[in-house]
């Protein structure tokens, strides 16, 4: 069979296992009636392209890995999502116990502040009464505050007290 033969009949369009099926099919066509043999087999070593074919190739083969590496991509970034979403509602349920316990152990602290507030005032009241002017005090006053007071006044009160002493 001769190339401009082989040209005519062969035309791929599903790749290399196409092209050696056909190739086999039309030399054992020829092969069996002439000389009365059969071809087992055929393997194609090497490819050449036409030249102006190349180019095309190289595209085709360059689009097929782009399109491979998308989905590759499109898979990691789904799996990122999925693990993203699993990390929040983790941090959120951790963050949740979290709060859970702190409200819980400033509700027993304010508790047992309230209960050793409430001894002291029994037992002695008017230190109590100081104990809270002091921390009144403490959150009013700075370095740059001026007080008017009034000769009335708790505070005034135990201001003068010092004085006296």
């Amino acid at each position: 069979m001769e190339k401009a033969e082989i040209d005519k009949k062969v035309k791929v369009s599903h790749g290399r296992a196409s092209l050696v099926g056909e190739i086999n099919k039309m030399a054992n066509e020829g092969l069996r009636d002439r000389y009365g043999m059969e071809l087992v087999d055929v393997r194609i070593k090497h490819v050449n392209y036409v030249q102006a074919v190349i180019p095309k190739i190289f595209d085709r083969m360059r689009s097929e890995r782009i399109r491979i590496a998308n989905k590759y991509e499109s898979e990691g970034r789904r799996e990122e999502a999925e693990i993203m979403g699993y990390m929040k509602k983790e941090l959120e349920k951790i963050e949740s116990e979290g709060y859970k316990i702190a409200t819980e152990t400033r509700g027993e602290a304010d508790a047992e502040a309230v209960k050793i507030y409430a001894d002291a005032y029994g037992k002695d009241p008017d230190f109590y009464s100081f104990t809270k002017t002091l921390e009144t005090y403490e959150k009013t006053v700075d370095d740059n505050t001026r007080l008017y007071l009034s000769t009335d006044s708790d505070y005034y009160k135990y201001i003068d007290s010092f004085t006296e002493k």
